[in-house]
């Protein structure tokens, strides 16, 4: 039986269900706020200084089991990285996948000026962009011209 199929089988009890989600929350959070300090080459201090916090309590939200986290440090957090902080309800089928793909490489997540998604498209252009020249409309042909 594989690990995914065992934890399936587990969360037909309530008390595991819980527990599990509570388990996801208090290890996977640590671990990638952790790697996204690593990520940007910061000293918990700097973290602590760029979320409004004391760098004791970095020490503590980094640590599994260390710290319970509110919204308002998680987005305090997500500002100081200049990331997105999605917080939402899924179906468990959904966190167990995110437990079985469990991986500190998929913690990487790019600030706002980093994000290859965001990259502006240049439009090509059909004018001038100077706006000291003027481009004159070409006049209307009718049938009789």
């Amino acid at each position: 039986m594989s690990t995914r199929a065992r934890k399936i089988a587990r969360l037909r009890n309530k008390e595991y269900r819980d527990a599990f989600v509570a388990s996801q929350i208090g290890i996977g959070l640590p671990f990638q706020i952790r790697a996204l300090r690593e990520q940007r080459e910061w000293k918990q201090s700097e973290l602590a200084e760029k979320a409004g916090m004391l760098q004791p309590r970095i020490s503590a939200v980094e640590t599994p089991g260390g710290a319970k986290f509110t919204l308002d440090t998680l987005r305090r957090i997500a500002s100081a990285f200049d990331v997105a902080l999605v917080v939402k309800f899924v179906p468990f089928s959904e966190l167990v996948d995110q437990s079985e793909d469990f991986n500190p490489d998929t913690f990487r997540v790019p600030g706002f000026g980093d994000d290859p998604g965001l990259v502006e498209r240049k439009e090509p252009e059909s004018a001038p962009s100077d706006p000291n020249i003027a481009v004159a409309p070409l006049p209307l042909r009718t049938k009789s011209s």
